[in-house]
């Protein structure tokens, strides 16, 4: 949590890690942390366990379909809490912040707005963001295609449609295999930050992590 509002400070240029030379003046920069705006704490909730188990039930229940709905959710939220962090560092605002995440889709949010902040986030995230996310719209844009019979041949309706795509989604990435990728996302995402990766190994080289 202190690396992170440190990381602001260098990364919003308040803060030059080069003029911390000793331990007593490390420890008089920890000391106002948390006493300002401009020094808060700002504390992001794990989500991800409690949504696993949901999505983990969803397919116990054979409800494929609501566990790629509610997996695309938690992809995003996660996505989001990295940009919010990465952009908290260069000094934007948490309302200006929600704006731009409000504006971006998921595709523009891990193929533009990460790399633009020197973030790759992983090919095995895009691919569940993207496969994933084309379920997701096929159940929210439900379009009502029936099935249609005649004689002895048959065209797919779309619920017949999702629900083989959903299926077919969760055998090929079953929820272990996600679970790890997901737990270690943001972690991922905020290590490749050079300001971040300065305030860790500033507070490291004087045992204050």
């Amino acid at each position: 949590m202190g690396v992170l509002t440190v990381a602001r400070l260098i990364g919003t240029k308040k803060l030059d890690p080069e003029l911390i030379k000793d331990k007593e003046t490390l420890f008089r920069l920890l000391e106002k942390l948390g006493k300002s705006s401009e020094t808060a704490f700002e504390v992001h909730t794990d989500r991800v366990p409690g949504k696993i188990n949901g999505i983990g039930a969803c397919i116990e229940c054979d409800e494929h379909e609501s566990a790629v709905v509610l997996l695309f959710t938690l992809i995003e939220g996660e996505v989001n809490t990295a940009l919010q962090i990465l952009l908290r560092i260069r000094g934007f605002s948490n309302s200006a912040i929600s704006g731009v995440l409000r504006g971006a889709d998921l595709s523009s949010k891990l193929n533009v707005l990460l790399p633009l902040l020197g973030v790759d986030p992983g090919a095995r995230i895009r691919q569940l963001a993207s496969e994933s996310q084309s379920i997701r719209n096929a159940c929210v844009h439900y379009k009502a295609k029936p099935t249609v019979w005649w004689g002895s041949e048959a065209s797919e309706g779309d619920d017949e449609t999702i629900q083989r795509k959903a299926l077919e989604f969760i055998g090929r990435n079953p929820l272990k295999e996600i679970q790890p990728a997901l737990i270690s996302f943001v972690d991922l995402c905020v290590a490749q930050c050079p300001e971040y990766r300065t305030a860790h190994e500033l507070l490291h080289k004087f045992k204050q992590v």
